[in-house]
C-alpha cells in the first residue's frame, strides 16, 4: 500500500470529526429552539389579542388571514415583508438572550485540558 504523508495532515482525526459533529448538532438544536420560540411569541401575541380565549384567538387569526388574502398583491408583499422583518428582529433578540447557552468549544479546550485518559 502506498502512503502519502503529505496528505496525512489534511485528514481530520476521529476526535476532530466527533467535535465537529457535536458542534453542528448543538448549533442545529440551538437554532431550532430559537425558531420555535419565535413562533411561540407570534402565537402568544394572537392569544393576548384574543383575550386569552380560543374563540378570540381564532377570530383574530381569521381576520388577519382574510385581510391578507383580500389585499392587492403589492399590499400582500408589504405585509409579508413586515412579517419577516419582525420575525427576524424577534429571532435576533432571542439569539442575543440565548447566546450564553451556546457551548464554547475552543476556549474550553485551550484553557482546561481533559482529565480523561486517551484510551477512553
Amino acid at each position: 500500500m502506498i502512503r502519502y504523508p503529505a496528505f496525512a495532515r489534511f485528514v481530520p482525526s476521529c476526535v476532530q470529526v466527533q467535535d465537529t459533529c457535536h458542534m453542528g448538532l448543538c448549533l442545529a438544536g440551538w437554532l431550532l429552539i430559537n425558531i420555535c420560540c419565535t413562533e411561540a411569541i407570534w402565537l402568544a401575541l394572537f392569544i393576548v389579542l384574543g383575550e386569552f380565549t380560543l374563540t378570540g384567538t381564532l377570530l383574530h387569526l381569521d381576520n388577519f388571514a382574510s385581510r391578507y388574502l383580500a389585499a392587492e398583491a403589492a399590499h400582500q408583499a408589504h405585509l409579508r415583508d413586515q412579517f419577516w422583518i419582525a420575525s427576524a428582529v424577534l429571532f435576533l433578540g432571542l439569539a442575543v438572550l440565548r447566546a450564553g447557552s451556546l457551548p464554547r468549544w475552543h476556549s474550553e479546550r485551550a484553557q482546561t485540558p481533559s482529565k480523561e485518559s486517551s484510551h477512553g
